[in-house]
């Protein structure tokens, strides 16, 4: 019991919960958001996380939403060695039932454009994430990670 109430103390120390990181809402998991840390308000920002679908039919991901950006879009993962094509996320990204889809840094990712706020280390950015189904789904991305470089640009 002491054990228990030591490591939820521990936790929950320095204001968020270890289990933040992870939001569930109907047969979606969302797991491990982030952004990744900008130099100021210049530039645009990006996010990252990874969705499950644990139901048994398709959802889709369709854009979002934040009070610290003017806009968040969904991000194609650019070109490469082996598709000459940008993949298209015009109508979002599918989550099958039963898959994992990663939106990761040289992949598709969230894309925070005109921001209103500072994505520096230790803080988070509230998200509003818009799903066909599953419907609006509020989330906290902490910032972390090491700062983006203009050659980030493609990887991002």
């Amino acid at each position: 019991m002491v054990v228990q109430f030591a490591l939820a103390a521990a936790l929950t120390a320095g204001g968020f919960v270890a289990w933040a990181h992870q939001f569930t809402r109907s047969s979606l998991q969302i797991d491990h958001p982030w952004a990744r840390p900008l130099q100021g308000k210049e530039g645009a920002g990006a996010g990252y996380l990874s969705i499950t679908n644990a139901g048994g039919v398709a959802d889709r991901l369709t854009g979002g939403e934040s009070r610290a950006a003017r806009a968040v879009e969904l991000r194609p993962a650019p070109a490469g060695p082996d598709s000459p094509a940008r993949s298209d996320t015009g109508h979002g990204v599918e989550i099958a039932p039963g898959a994992t889809v990663a939106l990761k840094p040289g992949g598709t990712y969230l894309e925070f454009l005109g921001l209103k706020a500072t994505f520096a280390q230790r803080t988070e950015i509230p998200v509003t994430l818009h799903f066909r189904r599953a419907g609006a789904v509020e989330i906290t991305m902490p910032v972390e990670g090491r700062p983006a470089r203009a050659s980030d640009a493609a990887a991002r």
